[in-house]
């Protein structure tokens, strides 16, 4: 095969824009030649074919590299083609490896809703996927949210679709959440109350150092009387 190649100073972003998509929308994209476009200035945004972006035509082949590359060059890992974006995509494909990429480069799965309102998680528990849902619940997605279409949260379309395993999954996930919360919160009082006993000591101890009367907090004790009680007649 004739190696692909072009002459960056003759073409337009566009034009780069539209190499770079037709290499993300391969199977098996050259992430060498994905990197020389961008760095020559292809458009990271060109819309191809179905109006995707190459980060979603990236999605749509399954390459996890290749759409890593493109959201750390700068690709929107938010864009849309419809109702389609990338978080969407990959768990309409089932796709545990990239809806885990995606998270890292941090989509947050509660930003956007898809048709009917539903959420990352929400789509997951309907599609009866328990490990994209578990993932999605561990990592940002909210168990308990409602959709205002329908009164239901992502348990309930679980066990519509005869999942009832998903949706103890979710909430057993939800509660380990809140208990990791609480133990944190009380974590932080108690480092908060160390610092502060640890500056009072050190605050103490810099007045003896520099023998400095102590603060009225601090009770003088008087010594004790040596005389012997007078005896009893």
């Amino acid at each position: 095969m004739p190696k692909r190649s072009f002459n960056a100073a003759s073409v337009t972003p566009d034009e780069l824009g539209a190499q770079l998509y037709a290499e993300a929308a391969r199977k098996n994209p050259d992430l060498r030649r994905m990197k020389t476009l961008i760095a020559a200035g292809a458009n990271i945004e060109y819309r191809g074919d179905q109006n995707y972006t190459p980060l979603l035509a990236a999605v749509g082949k399954q390459n996890v590299d290749a759409a890593a590359l493109l959201i750390d060059n700068g690709a929107d890992k938010y864009v849309r083609a419809g109702e389609m974006a990338p978080m969407f995509y990959a768990i309409a494909l089932y796709h545990l490896d990239m809806v885990k990429m995606l998270l890292d480069k941090g989509v947050d799965p509660e930003r956007d809703v898809y048709k009917g309102g539903l959420t990352a998680l929400m789509w997951a528990a309907n599609f009866g996927k328990k490990n994209l849902a578990d993932e999605l619940a561990r990592r940002g997605g909210d168990v308990n949210r409602i959709n205002p279409n329908d009164g239901k949260a992502a348990p309930d379309y679980a066990e519509d679709n005869l999942k009832p395993h998903i949706a103890k999954s979710l909430r057993r996930i939800d509660t380990e959440k809140k208990d990791l919360a609480i133990q944190e919160e009380r974590a932080e009082k108690d480092r908060a109350e160390q610092q502060r006993l640890a500056a009072e000591k050190a605050a103490l101890d810099a007045e003896c150092d520099a023998g400095l009367p102590l603060k009225g907090s601090v009770k003088v004790m008087r010594p004790l009387s040596l005389a012997r009680p007078a005896a009893k007649i």
